[in-house]
């Protein structure tokens, strides 16, 4: 009976330090993995800073090419929004302003994980954006322009009323995605869908196509209810048309012209086409920011993009 009393005795002992051993091991690691996901989280949310600030600042320098603290100043403003504080944000701009790097790094202190002697971590998110010239798009207007330098706020003529150095038979329209009026007043009207790049070769639509161009013309004025000018207007108003620029065309009637780039023009409401031989759309050019493919080097003519590289 002794003998038993004691067995039993040592076997709760035994349990007693099991059970405790494996408390503090369960512990542990709950400890370790509530802190982990702390790290994670504000790994993530550093991440999401980092990439809207470099965004943000990579635009600065498309406005200001100089100006590298306006860039700075706004990556730290973008950064602070997104959680991150002014001092934790340092940027470096690439030597032809055309790439911004931030990089934002924040202490994260332990909880639970202190008990094992573990204080604190450094967390560290890093995001480079850069800018140049759209290179490819969607929503174009089914319009054409010859390469030129163009003067920012000056009035130019998208669509002619009469054949001018497009060749005979054209009068600025394109063919974007099929032929015929019909498929060109809705590509006018709401932009054509599909990707457009440079170099691609795009055809021609011959003929004035006066109706179709008035209606189209008249669709986007009525669609602005802001008071849009050329001085001030919102982003995705539509009267900013986003038009292929296109290499010197050398034929006549319908032909293939080469896209060499893209500009954005805001139309003259108060020009409107009319029919016939007055059947002619003019705008004034802008510079603009939109979402497209950029290629480093390729020439510019006020269509830019901002992209996320790394």
């Amino acid at each position: 009976m002794r003998l038993l009393t004691r067995y039993l005795r040592e076997e709760r002992g035994s349990a007693l330090v099991l059970v405790t051993v494996a408390m503090v091991i369960l512990l542990g690691t709950s400890a370790l993995a509530f802190d982990y996901g702390r790290l994670v989280l504000k790994k993530r949310t550093l991440a999401n800073a980092a990439d809207a600030a470099a965004l943000a600042a990579a635009q600065e320098l498309l406005k200001e090419p100089a100006a590298a603290s306006v860039a700075l100043s706004t990556a730290e403003a973008y950064a602070a929004a997104n959680g991150a504080a002014a001092d934790q944000v340092t940027a470096d701009i690439s030597p032809d302003h055309t790439q911004i790097t931030v990089t934002i790094s924040a202490a994260v202190d332990y909880t639970f994980a202190r008990v094992f002697g573990f204080t604190q971590r450094e967390l560290t998110a890093a995001a480079t954006a850069a800018v140049g010239a759209v290179t490819g798009m969607t929503g174009a207007a089914p319009l054409m322009i010859v390469e030129q330098n163009f003067v920012q706020g000056q009035e130019y003529e998208l669509k002619s009323a009469a054949p001018g150095d497009l060749g005979p038979g054209n009068f600025g329209a394109l063919a974007l995605g099929g032929k015929g009026a019909s498929r060109y007043e809705s590509n006018l009207r709401d932009g054509y869908s599909g990707m457009i790049s440079v170099g691609d070769l795009l055809d021609t639509e011959p003929g004035n196509i006066s109706g179709p161009t008035k209606r189209a013309f008249t669709a986007r004025i009525n669609a602005c209810s802001h008071g849009c000018t050329y001085q001030n207007f919102r982003s995705g108003c539509p009267l900013i048309v986003y038009i292929p620029v296109v290499k010197q065309p050398t034929g006549q009637g319908r032909q293939e012209v080469e896209v060499a780039g893209f500009a954005a023009f805001f139309l003259n409401r108060n020009q409107p086409p009319g029919q016939g031989n007055e059947s002619s759309i003019k705008g004034w050019f802008v510079d603009t920011i939109v979402p497209g493919q950029i290629s480093p080097g390729e020439k510019s003519y006020g269509v830019a993009a901002v992209n996320l590289i790394k």
